[in-house]
């Protein structure tokens, strides 16, 4: 993968300054992770798999106060807050519930773990390969 402005030598700084300079209206928009960091190693990324993962993204400003995310897969949408905004996602639990539904999710669960930063890479273990888990029966 190629990263051209990097490439280039622009630093970010360098980067917003000349969007601000040619008038661009998100100049200054803050940092956000990659949609496809909400999907999981190995699945396909797709446009319509990233127009899809977006979609929670506008509702979380209501859902929690600061640091949250969502990894998603074609039937699940895993959920992360900090455990402070818990009781404020779970006493909006039927309202949450209904939107992911509505956005095609059979299952929408919340991570107890909590919001992680690069929680997706902790299924990769440190020689590259995605990491399995079994439960004993």
């Amino acid at each position: 993968m190629r990263s051209p402005l990097q490439e280039a030598g622009l630093t970010k700084a360098e980067i917003r300054e000349m969007a601000r300079a040619l008038g661009l209206p998100n100049w200054d928009k803050p940092a956000a992770a990659c949609l496809s960091s909400r999907i999981p190693y190995g699945t396909a990324i797709t446009l319509p798999c990233c127009r899809r993962s977006g979609r929670p993204n506008g509702r979380w400003a209501k859902w929690a106060s600061a640091s949250c995310g969502c990894a998603i897969t074609a039937r699940w949408a895993r959920i992360e807050v900090e455990p402070a905004d818990f009781l404020a996602v779970l006493t909006l639990r039927g309202q949450i519930v209904e939107q992911f539904k509505a956005l095609g999710y059979a299952y929408v669960t919340l991570d107890l773990a909590g919001f992680r930063s690069g929680s997706m890479n902790e299924v990769i273990a440190p020689n590259g390969h995605t990491k399995t888990t079994t439960t004993a029966g």
